[in-house]
Order: structure tokens, then C-alpha cells, then sequence
């Protein structure tokens, strides 16, 4: 048999036993029944155009759709926890999204009051004594070392 014919086949069968639960015994031995003639046509086909031909106009059509009638109201649909683990992971990494979103906005939005609290915080320390002469010591530090170069501007000139 063709390996499409066979794929076409294959396709409908997995719709009963891929979609329901199926424990009827005398229920799986009409699916099988039925396969097993449809699977007779099958054999009798060049390829898969030829065969979803004949299948459309066989009887064979309308007992695959009453016999997938009489299974769904018979048996129960089963649950795919693959499907339900897949929707799980992305609630979670969409929910993830949304607070990162959100996260990054609110520090967005609050960023230039903590930078004035910053700068009244640091004026207000400016004119703490100590803190005022630690602060221009510093800058004089800073000063000085633009104008006569770190040590390690030296150490590199010295090695060219």
C-alpha cells in the first residue's frame, strides 16, 4: 500500500483512538472492523488522491462518520496533559512577561524622584562639616590626578 494512503488512514483511526477513551470492547472491534475494510480499499489505490476518491464515494465514508458519531457520544474525551502542561508554561512565561513589563515601568515612572531624593540627600550631607571636607578632598583628589595622569598612564608610557 501506498506509505500516503496508509499516513490518510492511519489519521482517521488516530481520530477514535487518539480523541477517546475507548473500553467498549465490542465498540473497538467495529472500529477495527471497519478499518480492516478500509484498509481493503487502501490496498486497491494507486495513491492517496485515488484513494480519498473512492473513500468519499464508498459507504464506507458514512460508516466512519456514524461509527465516530456513536464513539463520541459513547466514550469519553481524553485529556491531554501535554497540552494542558504546554498552557501552563506559557500563563506562566506570559504572566512573567507582564510583571517584568510592569516592573520595568514603575522604576521608569519612579526613577526621577529617586534622583532628586538623591541630590537633596547629597546637599544636604554637603553641608555636614566633616562630610564637606571629605567631599573636597575628594574633587582636589580627583583634580590633581587629571592634570598629572594615574599611575598607570606612566607605567605604560614607560614600557613604549
Amino acid at each position: 500500500m501506498n506509505e500516503n494512503i496508509k499516513n490518510s488512514i492511519d489519521a482517521r483511526k488516530l481520530a477514535f483512538y487518539g480523541a477517546y477513551k475507548i473500553d467498549d470492547e465490542n465498540l473497538k472491534q467495529e472500529i477495527n472492523e471497519l478499518f480492516d475494510r478500509i484498509n481493503e480499499l487502501g490496498a486497491t489505490c494507486v495513491d492517496v488522491t485515488d484513494f480519498e476518491n473512492k473513500f468519499q464515494s464508498s459507504t464506507l465514508n458514512q460508516e466512519y462518520i456514524n461509527l465516530f458519531k456513536k464513539t463520541a457520544l459513547a466514550c469519553k474525551p481524553i485529556v491531554i496533559n501535554e497540552i494542558n502542561d504546554a498552557i501552563d508554561d506559557k500563563a506562566e512565561e506570559v504572566k512573567n512577561e507582564v510583571v517584568s513589563g510592569l516592573v520595568n515601568a514603575a522604576d521608569d515612572i519612579t526613577r526621577p524622584a529617586r534622583r532628586r531624593i538623591k541630590w537633596r540627600i547629597y546637599d544636604f550631607l554637603r553641608d555636614v562639616p566633616i562630610i564637606k571636607e571629605f567631599i573636597i578632598a575628594r574633587q582636589y583628589k580627583e583634580f590633581g590626578e587629571s592634570l598629572v595622569g594615574s599611575k598607570k598612564e606612566d607605567e605604560t608610557d614607560d614600557r613604549n
